[in-house]
């Protein structure tokens, strides 16, 4: 075969092989066009997700991950090792997730005393993540609870339903006054308790919530 022909024969398998490529990839821009744009992979307040969903396609494709989402959503405020009891998953996997869900904005936590407690993202302000935290404690949500039906109860009165010592409803008073959850007033014979009434509708609600 002369050396012209060669060369001609090369140049045509080279303009045909071009052509297979730009045919390729114009096929592959209108399938994409047909699926449509890519998905933000955070949307904002996410209601409960199956793994049959968009978003557990997308971020929740672990079915544990899943798991561990939907759990926290229906238990805010719920801590680190209330989720490995719950679950019953180690503290490794759990953490491993927790990780992942927070980095990519589905769940948020805040740090209560000894505890660091989760939530859905997005769902609660700051203010109803502080009350939720401390109504976690069954001793605060009772405490709130019978202030809230018997206003301006007194400190012996409320120990005894508790069924607590002084000492530590005085303790336990002392931080939902910190946090500005009830209000306390004192004579010379009595201290009283009542509930802040900037507060009243947000813990009524969060108990709602805990309920």
């Amino acid at each position: 075969m002369k050396r012209g022909s060669a060369l001609t024969i090369l140049v045509v398998l080279m303009i045909l092989s071009l052509a297979l490529v730009g045919s390729l990839t114009e096929n592959e821009e209108r399938g994409a066009m047909k699926l449509g744009p890519t998905l933000p992979l955070v949307y904002g307040s996410l209601p409960r997700i199956t793994s049959s969903g968009i978003m557990g396609q997308w971020i929740l494709n672990s079915s544990t991950r899943l798991t561990i989402y939907n759990y926290v959503s229906g238990s805010p405020g719920v801590h680190f090792r209330g989720i490995c009891n719950g679950l019953g998953l180690s503290v490794g996997v759990i953490q491993y997730h927790l990780e992942h869900l927070t980095s990519q904005g589905l769940l948020t936590s805040r740090r209560d005393r000894r505890y660091r407690r989760y939530f859905e993202a997005r769902r609660f302000s700051e203010e109803e993540m502080e009350v939720i935290s401390t109504l976690r404690s069954e001793t605060a949500r009772r405490a709130i609870s019978i202030i809230l039906e018997s206003p301006r109860i007194t400190h012996g009165a409320l120990a005894s339903t508790l069924g607590i010592s002084s000492q530590g409803l005085t303790w336990l008073m002392g931080r939902l006054k910190e946090e500005g959850a009830v209000g306390v007033e004192s004579d010379c014979r009595y201290v009283r308790y009542t509930i802040n009434e900037g507060y009243r509708e947000t813990l009524v609600e969060c108990l709602s919530i805990l309920a």
